[in-house]
């Protein structure tokens, strides 16, 4: 039965070797009687199962042949493989061991194995031992790579989760654990994928060509294999709204969330913290794959911008986005794009951008229903005017990815959805990268929309209708579908080059040496801390400063009260999707650790919660024994984030009681929040009020600088501060009207665009110009400002503009310009000059739903805020335009 043939060019030590083993094989024999198999194992093709086991040197008779092109075939029916030399150049073996059901070696029944589908190995959980070529059962966790042999091109392993054991599903499979295949090697380095010279698209298309089918659908899915036979590595995501998030132990900087620092308005600053955040994604990505990790959160694609519209304050992922604007959001995340992706080599992407959550997606996370069945019914007029400016402006930009979202428009989940992703995405807007699904969305699209019937079905109309990379698992469904030709392979061709496309432009198939971005490390962590303050500083929003309370001498005092849930709790600066970074520093640590006052603390409530006032007394007793007072308080990512909507807008808890009880005291308001706040304590107390959002890692720092004039507040409100949700309509109502202050008919408590500073601006000198023009034509707007107080201050100048003659139904004002103008001298005055590009000028017409140029006249303002905003200190300049002619498409322009 033991059949000791091997090659013919080597029968003589044939016989040696049968002579030599023959005792050891006889014994084998008595212990394991052979039955006579079914089935031969020839090279796999019969998806015979192949169990790993801790070799037993009892079982050494049994041999594999290695076959002319490079695969292995069984020359003997029994149970223990050994391949001496296979693949290897130093004499190691590998052992494997066949599945057989009256197996009851107990040696056998204990073993459970791992498969890693991050590095394509497997670790022993139970025996301590594991299966390596290289030190085979000597060394603890040890693994073994899997890879197919010699440049085959349909080779295709699958593991067993629920056996533990490896399947061969196609013919000339083999195993080959000598060196790992990469470009730079034989036969390799030969093909087209690997010629760097090649165009992306051309390498990809040779890749793609060389791939089994089961590759294919491996490489369509997150947190996949990669395909190691061919060199191509794993590739993931990471999160990078505000930071690259990373495990706790490879740290980054936490710089101010998204929603935060568009309070900046500053295009410069978004660019160079998406600049330094591709940095930091590169820097963890190099350090992480040294130790065999790929993908989350380690991967090179980032999951940001998020361009999501903040229609509703009550919508937990408000904090993601740039604000309520269309315009702002496209303009500073367009930055964030372009910073992120553009490294110093233009050969190379650095990080790959990713416009999410496309689209019509806006609330509600969980209130009153869920996001993962919520249908955003929305007309098309709001969905162009509001919801696509921002998308569209990033794939302007170069962004190489966008994510469709969870909710449906209109009754079609957006994965699913081939008007969204194929004939606007692609189609409309010639977007040529990739779509990955938002985590479970394609499941979702059975499971919780139920617009298809299996999970099967829900993976087929979303690779039809464009979305190339599931974040999930469906996708493994589409093995069947295509063998069903319910879906054909081509089609998945297509989202597989647009995916290797992307993954060559990153340069991961290149010479290391090619690449600038694989010398960075994360060394740069600490080159980021000074921009990460700036960025916290340029954010901060004064909005109430009574009898210019602030800034605060601190020379005339010697304590100070530093009270409430957030002074000490560095959770509060943070913001969802936040990164661990070395420090964060707290309001009682910055008053600690920056002045010489005597700061006392008390928190007052536990968390911001604040459902227990049992605390109050030792608060008003730290006001007691204080010069002043600095309350931090607000919200922080428990009260609201992804999957937690807000039920209302106001401070929570007993907050506003606690801050009553300090009335009386110079004091000063410090806000964490994403989406604002309300409550009429802070003007009933008449204390300075501070919004400072989710400010990062240098908080406390940046907030102490305010306080105390070492910086003058220049941030703007970027969500209107609606008076209560009396004043909003239903969440899950879409429409428009009274949302967001371009169709909000009632004033609000504070205005989009409002901010506070320690000095004055004046501004003259409105040119708007030329006062006529025909449709397509750009209007060119110029003013001058000057700083007028006494203090050195950043301002922020904002133009609008509004229709007067609009026959369809347009937004009531809009942002069309604005700049973050740096350190103005007292008595200052600069030149300011803007073009309103014609997109801005367009009306959404009725009957076809066309943007159009109307004829009419459009007014404009120039200021430091919108001409309704009375608070505010700057004056404001008004003057006009007429556009003259026909009523023109904006596509004919």
């Amino acid at each position: 039965h033991y059949n000791c043939e091997m090659y013919k060019e080597a029968v003589f030590l044939s016989v040696l070797l049968c002579v030599y083993c023959w005792p050891s094989v006889a014994e084998s024999a008595a212990k394991h009687p052979a039955k006579a198999s079914s089935k031969q194992l020839k090279d796999f093709a019969d998806e015979t199962n192949i169990a790993l086991w801790e070799c037993k040197e009892n079982w050494a008779g049994q041999k594999w042949e290695l076959n002319s092109d490079s695969t292995i075939r069984l020359v003997s029916d029994g149970k223990c493989v050994d391949i001496s030399n296979y693949g290897t150049s130093d004499g190691s073996n590998i052992w494997l061991f066949t599945c057989h059901t009256d197996d009851k070696d107990p040696t056998h029944q204990n073993q459970e194995w791992s498969f890693n589908k991050t590095t394509g190995t497997i670790t022993s959980l139970m025996s301590g031992k594991c299966i390596d070529a290289q030190d085979f059962g000597k060394t603890v966790g040890t693994n073994i790579q899997l890879w197919t042999c010699t440049g085959g091109d349909n080779q295709n392993w699958l593991f067993n989760d629920t056996d533990g054991t490896i399947r061969g599903v196609q013919s000339g499979l083999c195993m080959d654990v000598g060196s790992t295949a990469n470009c730079s090697v034989s036969p390799f380095k030969d093909y087209l994928y690997c010629n760097y010279k090649l165009d992306a698209l051309t390498r990809a298309k040779d890749l793609v060509s060389r791939l089994t089918l089961a590759d294919k659908v491996g490489l369509m899915q997150n947190d996949h294999d990669g395909v190691p036979r061919l060199g191509v590595p794993p590739f993931g995501h990471t999160e990078c709204t505000h930071g690259t998030v990373n495990d706790g132990v490879l740290l980054t900087t936490l710089f101010p969330q998204a929603l935060t620092v568009a309070g900046s308005f500053d295009r410069r600053l978004l660019h160079s913290v998406g600049r330094a955040i591709s940095d930091e994604v590169r820097g963890k990505h190099n350090v992480a794959k040294q130790m065999g990790k790929y993908n989350y959160p380690y991967g090179l694609i980032c999951w940001a911008p998020v361009l999501n519209i903040c229609r509703d304050p009550r919508w937990g992922r408000c904090q993601e986005g740039y604000g309520e604007d269309p315009y702002l959001q496209a303009q500073l995340g367009t930055q964030y794009v372009v910073g992120l992706q553009n490294g110093t080599d233009p050969n190379y992407i650095q990080a790959i951008a990713t416009c999410k959550h496309f689209d019509v997606h806006g609330g509600p996370e969980n209130i009153p229903s869920s996001r993962f069945s919520f249908d955003a019914v929305v007309g098309y007029r709001d969905w162009i005017e509001t919801f696509q400016p921002a998308f569209k402006a990033c794939g302007e930009a170069g962004a190489i990815s966008y994510m469709c979202s969870y909710n449906a428009i209109n009754g079609v989940p957006a994965c699913a959805n081939r008007e969204l992703l194929t004939e606007l995405l692609r189609d409309t807007w010639k977007f040529d990268g990739f779509v990955v699904s938002d985590c479970g969305a394609v499941g979702n699209v059975y499971k919780q929309h139920h617009f298809a019937n299996s999970d099967q079905e829900a993976a087929e109309f979303c690779v039809k209708a464009g979305c190339d990379w599931n974040c999930g698992s469906e996708y493994d469904q589409l093995l069947e579908a295509v063998e069903n030709n319910d879906i054909s392979e081509a089609q998945l061709d297509v989202s597989v080059i647009r995916l290797m496309r992307a993954f060559i432009q990153l340069g991961v198939l290149d010479p290391p040496d090619m690449v600038p971005y694989n010398k960075i490390d994360l060394s740069v962590v600490d080159e980021h801390r000074n921009l990460s303050r700036q960025a916290a500083l340029e954010s901060i929003v004064l909005l109430e400063n009574p009898n210019e309370m602030l800034p605060l001498d601190l020379s005339k005092y010697s304590s100070v009260g530093v009270i409430g849930p957030c002074a000490d709790d560095p959770v509060c600066a943070r913001g969802d999707y936040d990164p661990d970074p070395k420090y964060i520093a707290t309001v009682r640590e910055a008053f600690t650790n920056g002045t010489k006052l005597k700061v006392n603390y008390a928190a007052g409530c536990s968390d911001v919660k604040c459902t227990d006032n049992s605390s109050f007394a030792a608060a008003e007793a730290v006001a007691k024994e204080s010069d002043f007072v600095v309350y931090v308080g607000g919200i922080n990512k428990n009260i609201e984030g992804e999957g937690n909507d807000r039920a209302d807008i106001t401070l929570p808890g007993y907050q506003g009681s606690l801050i009553s009880l300090l009335k009386g005291k110079l004091m000063a308001v410090v806000l964490y929040h994403g989406a604002p706040v309300i409550s009429p304590v802070y003007t009933e107390v008449g204390a300075a009020l501070l919004s400072v959002g989710y400010t990062g890692q240098e908080a406390g720092n940046a907030i102490l600088d305010v306080l105390t004039g070492m910086h003058n507040p220049s941030g703007r409100a970027v969500v209107t501060w609606y008076t209560g949700i009396n004043q909003l309509p239903a969440m899950v109502n879409y429409t428009m009207v009274d949302r967001t202050y371009r169709y909000l008919r009632d004033p609000p408590t504070y205005y989009f665009g409002y901010g506070l500073s320690y000095t004055k601006f004046q501004y003259s000198n409105l040119k708007v110009g030329p006062s006529a023009v025909k449709p397509c034509a750009e209007v060119t707007v110029s003013f001058q400002v000057a700083n007028d107080g006494s203090v050195l201050g950043d301002e922020v100048v904002q133009v609008y503009m509004s229709f007067q003659n609009a026959t369809v139904p347009a937004p009531l004002i809009k942002l069309v310009g604005f700049d973050h103008l740096p350190n103005l001298k007292p008595g200052e005055g600069r030149s300011v000059e803007m073009n309103i590009d014609p997109k801005q000028m367009t009306v959404v017409r009725e009957d076809d739903f066309v943007e159009v140029i109307e004829p009419g006249v459009y007014d404009v303002y120039a200021g430091g805020s919108q001409p309704a905003d009375k608070k505010a200190p700057a004056n404001v300049l008004s003057g006009s335009f007429t556009v003259q002619g026909s009523t023109t498409p904006i596509s004919n322009c």
